[in-house]
Parts: C-alpha cells; structure tokens; sequence
C-alpha cells in the first residue's frame, strides 16, 4: 500500500527530464554496454542526429527513454540540437524540442563516419551462455566453465549461443541455470576472457588456488 501511495504522489507532481551521464554505466557494464569513441565524438557535424538518454524527474520519474537529437550548433555551452523523436512516457519534452548537451551525453551518432573498434559495438559479446544466477547477482564467483556443443542460432533473432556452462561454487544442474549474453558475466568477472579467446579446443576450465583458469 506504501508503495502504491508513494507512485500515485509521485505522478502528481509536476513531470520533467534530465540527461543521464553515460560514462558510469558504461564502467559498470564494459561489455554491454557502449558509447563512441572519442574520435567519433569528434566527427559530430551540424545536421548529424545524435542519441542520448532521458530520465524523467517529477512525476516522471523512473521513465527512461533513448532518443534521437538532431544538431542544429555547437558553442561555449556545448551542442543544441532539437529532439527527433516522439516520446513514449515522458510528458515534459515533445518533438523538436531543444536540447543542449555536451559530447559524454551521446551513445550514438548517425552517419557514422569512423569505423568503430570496440568489441562491444559489433555485439561481440552478446551470444547467450548458461551461468549460476549467483554470478550474475554478484553473490558468487566463477570456479567452472565448460564448454559444449552450440545451439543453433535463434531463428527470428539470429542470436549466437557459445555454448558455454559458467558454475560457481555451488553444484547447479544446467537446466536451473540463467540463459544470458557472455557480455553479462564478463561485467561481473572478467578474467576468464583470454583464455575463451585464445583456447579453442578445451572444453572445461577451472579456477586454481591462485585465481587462473587452467584448462583441463
């Protein structure tokens, strides 16, 4: 009941937005998550459309939408640009709205001009593995990972499967066990990337006394 008096309150005031900084999320989640380089930043043109994320305030808050912003200039306060889409929630912005923002504000920049070298911007780490829900909340470590024979790629999404069992200390059957992209668990500990990189032909590592992973 608390809970529903606090959201219907909150609706009652009055809505507004801010721009979200997306650096912290990017350090919290490196292999999920990505924003441009600082060359592609660089590149911004008047007339480019840029994407940054919204989070409303007020009675809006908790919405978080991305959106398209097309530049209109650059000065010493940074860019203005004018919103390119409709929101969803959020009730205090509409299309062609201006916006000001500076460069760390952007996940996104169409054209794209420069090639992009991340990883994470190929969705290299997206193919689903199966891995201990307690990795995952941060309550465990891996200890095991074994790797078997792939799915077939989903066919309405075209999604990878590596093929990759991730236990922690906890004897788990594989079938109890969350089915998520690689990149997740790389966020919680990524340790295990160079050997899942460079050993093709293992199929079972363990964690030793010292913390490497030995191929078994």
């Amino acid at each position: 009941m608390i809970d529903f008096l606090s959201s219907l309150t909150r609706r009652f005031k009055r809505p507004g937005w801010t721009l979200i900084d997306p650096r912290p999320i990017r350090d919290e989640a490196p292999y999920t998550f990505h924003i441009p380089s600082s060359d592609t930043l660089a590149s911004v043109k008047t007339g480019d459309c840029v994407k940054l994320i919204f989070e409303g305030t007020g009675g809006d808050a908790y919405d978080v939408e991305r959106m398209w912003v097309e530049v209109d200039r650059r000065d010493d306060r940074g860019w203005t640009g004018r919103l390119s889409n409709v929101p969803f929630g959020l009730r205090a912005i509409q299309l062609d709205d201006t916006i000001q923002f500076q460069d760390y504000h952007i996940i996104d920049v169409d054209p794209l001009r420069l090639k992009d070298d991340d990883p994470v911007a190929h969705g290299a780490y997206f193919a689903r593995c199966h891995v201990a829900q307690d990795i995952i909340d941060g309550k465990d470590t891996v200890q095991r990972i074994e790797r078997r024979e792939p799915r077939a790629p989903d066919p309405d999404t075209d999604i990878q499967d590596t093929g990759l069992f991730i236990f922690g200390t906890k004897d788990m059957r594989p079938e109890d066990m969350a089915y998520v992209a690689l990149g997740i668990v790389l966020n919680r500990d990524d340790s295990m990337l160079d050997i899942l990189m460079e050993d093709r032909t293992s199929v079972q590592f363990l964690r030793d006394a010292s913390g490497s992973f030995i191929a078994k």
